[in-house]
C-alpha cells in the first residue's frame, strides 16, 4: 500500500541508492492535529505516511513539552515558594484580566449579620482575585469600598437623616487595606429606620471612582432594601445612575441579594440596576453571602474584557459654497447671506454640533438627526470680512472635537459694501463761450476696504442745455475718461452744465456712481 511504498522509497534512499535524502522523507510536518486530544490524522509527508509515525511524533512532542513545563514549574516553586511560584505559573499560562472592583454596602442597622458574613469572606475574596480561588484565575486587581445609609429618612419613623454615601477605601491592591476596610464596616452599622435607603448615592459614588482604562469595571452592591427613586436630596434616579455607569465604559453592577425583604421591592430594584448595566444578581440568602460574593467575583474576572474605549470624536464636514469666478474670492451684497451646512457622523451617534466664526457673523440652524449616527446643521454667514468657520461635534460617549481627516473648517469672504468714489473734471469750467470744442479729462478716486477697487465705466453724458455735437469722443460703456465738450451756453439761461456719470465696481461686484461736472457759465462776472 501507500505506507509500504513510502517506506521502500525512504529506505532505498537511506541505503545509498540516491545520495540526496529529501526533507519529505524525514519530516512529519503536514497533518491534522486535534488541539485538545492530540490525535493526529491525514498525514501528507512520506515519513508521516509510514505506519503510525505521525501520531508517534505528535505524542512524543506533547510528552516532552509537558515534561519541560513540569520541570519549569518545579523550579519556580523551589526558588520562590509554593504560593508565589504557583501564581507565577498562572501568569504564564493565562491571560491576566484587569479588574477594578468597588463594594457599595448598606450599613444601616438591619445589615449587621450580612456585613459580618462579608467580613468573614474578605480574605477569600482577595484570594479569588489573587489566583488562590476556584477556579484559579490570577487578576491584576484594585478594590475600593463605599458604604451608604439614608439622608432621606422619613422623620415619621423617628430616625434622624444620616449620610448618603462615603468612601471607606479608595482603590487599593493591598490585602491588609482591603480586609481592614471591609472589617471596619461592622462599627458603622446603625440607623435606617424607614425602608428605602440611599442605594443610588452609594452606587453613584462608586461610579465616580478613578477607574483604569481597558479593565473590567464592577460594582458589587449589597443591601437589604431598595433605594429611593428618585432620591429627594440628590435628584438621582435609577435611570441616571445606570447612564453614569454605562458612560464609564461601563461599570457593571452586581447586586448581592440579602435580607427578608426581596418581595417588597428590593430584588426588583437591584435587578433593574444589574440589567441596565449588563450585570447579574447573586442571592446571598440561601447559599450564604460568602458563596454569593465568590460567585460574583468569578463572573467579574471571567467576563470578556471591555471593547476598546471610544476616544474618537465624530467625523465633521463643513460645506460652504464658492463665490463666482472673477470676484477675488468674495461674495458681494447681492449674494449674501451665504448659506452652507455642517454634518457629523459617528458610530456612537451624534448628540451635538457647534461652530465658531472668527468674524462673528455665523447663525446655526437647528440640529437635524441628533441622537443618530449622522446629524447636520445649516450655516448662515453674513457681515463684511473674512469668516473662518470651525465646527466640532460630540458623540454619545462624550467625545468632542473632529476626527482626524475631518474637513471641519471653511472660509467665507464677504464684501457687501459698495465702493466709495469721487469724480472730478479738468478743466471743470469752459470759458469763453466761443463755441469751440475743449479737451476735458476726468479723474476718478475709488476707496474700497473690502475686496478692493475694480473697474470704472462711463455710463452717461448729459447736458442741461441740449445741443448738437456738443459732447464728443466720450464712449458710453467703456472706461473712457477723456473727450471734447463745447464751450457754449444758451444766453437766456444761467449757464450750461455737462454731467458725466461713471459706475464704479469693486472686485466683489458691488457698484456705486459718481458724477463729474463741467460748467459753461452765463457770465463769468456772476460766478
Amino acid at each position: 500500500g501507500v505506507a509500504g511504498e513510502a517506506l521502500t522509497a525512504c529506505t532505498g534512499l537511506l541505503s545509498g541508492l540516491n545520495t540526496r535524502i529529501t526533507h519529505k522523507c524525514l519530516n512529519k510536518d503536514e497533518a491534522l492535529i486535534d488541539p485538545v486530544s492530540g490525535s493526529a490524522s491525514d498525514p501528507h509527508t512520506t515519513r508521516g505516511l509510514v505506519l503510525n509515525n505521525e501520531q508517534k511524533a505528535v505524542s512524543g512532542a506533547i510528552a516532552e513539552t509537558r515534561r519541560q513545563w513540569a520541570d519549569f514549574r518545579a523550579a519556580l516553586v523551589s526558588r520562590y515558594g509554593a504560593d508565589v511560584g504557583h501564581r507565577m505559573a498562572l501568569a504564564l499560562t493565562q491571560d491576566v484580566p484587569k479588574v477594578d472592583l468597588v463594594f457599595a454596602i448598606d450599613t444601616t442597622g438591619s445589615m449587621g449579620p450580612h456585613i459580618a458574613a462579608a467580613i468573614a469572606a474578605a480574605n477569600d475574596v482577595v484570594d479569588a482575585l489573587s489566583g488562590r480561588g476556584t477556579p484559579e484565575i490570577l487578576t491584576d486587581y484594585r478594590v475600593g469600598v463605599v458604604d451608604y445609609k439614608d439622608v432621606d429618612s422619613d422623620p415619621a419613623y423617628g430616625c434622624p437623616p444620616d449620610y448618603d454615601a462615603v468612601t471607606d477605601l479608595s482603590f487599593s491592591k493591598k490585602r491588609p487595606d482591603i480586609v481592614s476596610a471591609l472589617g471596619a464596616l461592622r462599627f458603622k452599622v446603625y440607623g435606617g429606620c424607614d425602608f428605602p435607603e440611599d442605594v443610588l448615592s452609594g452606587v453613584q459614588r462608586a461610579v465616580e471612582f478613578p477607574w483604569r482604562d481597558g479593565v473590567n469595571k464592577a460594582i458589587i452592591v449589597m443591601g437589604d432594601a431598595p433605594g429611593h427613586d428618585p432620591e429627594q436630596h440628590s435628584g438621582l434616579t435609577s435611570a441616571s445612575v445606570i447612564a453614569a455607569a454605562l458612560a464609564v465604559d461601563p461599570a457593571v453592577i452586581y447586586p448581592i441579594l440579602v435580607g427578608p425583604y426581596g418581595a417588597f421591592g428590593t430584588d426588583a430594584f437591584m435587578a433593574n440596576l444589574a440589567a441596565g448595566t449588563g450585570g447579574q444578581t447573586f442571592d446571598g440568602r440561601f447559599g450564604g453571602v460568602s458563596q454569593a460574593l465568590l460567585a460574583a467575583i468569578t463572573a467579574i474576572v471571567t467576563a470578556p474584557p471591555p471593547s476598546p474605549t471610544d476616544t474618537t470624536p465624530p467625523s465633521v464636514t463643513v460645506t460652504l459654497p464658492a463665490p463666482p469666478a472673477g470676484q477675488g474670492g468674495y461674495f458681494n451684497g447681492s449674494q449674501t447671506p451665504v448659506t452652507g451646512s455642517v454634518s457629523a457622523s459617528d458610530p456612537a451617534n451624534v448628540s451635538a454640533i457647534t461652530c465658531t466664526d472668527s468674524a462673528g457673523g455665523l447663525t446655526l440652524g437647528a440640529i437635524a438627526g441628533g441622537g443618530t449616527g449622522t446629524a447636520s446643521r445649516t450655516l448662515t454667514v453674513s457681515g463684511d470680512g473674512q469668516h473662518d468657520i470651525t465646527c466640532t461635534a460630540t458623540d454619545g460617549g462624550g467625545n468632542t472635537g473632529a476626527a482626524a481627516g475631518s474637513a471641519n473648517t471653511g472660509t467665507v469672504k464677504i464684501d457687501a459694501t459698495a465702493p466709495a468714489a469721487s469724480c472730478s473734471a479738468d478743466p471743470d469750467t469752459l470759458w469763453p463761450p466761443n463755441n469751440k470744442l475743449v479737451p476735458v479729462t476726468i479723474s476718478i478716486t475709488v476707496t474700497d476696504t473690502g475686496s478692493g477697487a475694480g473697474t470704472s465705466v462711463l455710463t452717461s453724458t448729459t447736458s442741461n442745455e441740449p445741443g448738437v455735437d456738443d459732447i464728443q469722443s466720450f464712449t458710453i460703456g467703456e472706461a473712457d475718461v477723456s473727450g471734447l465738450l463745447r464751450a457754449q451756453r444758451d444766453g437766456s439761461g444761467t449757464g450750461r452744465i455737462y454731467t458725466l456719470r461713471f459706475t464704479v465696481t469693486d472686485v466683489a461686484g458691488n457698484t456705486s456712481t459718481c458724477d463729474a461736472q463741467v460748467s459753461v457759465p452765463h457770465d463769468m462776472r456772476k460766478r
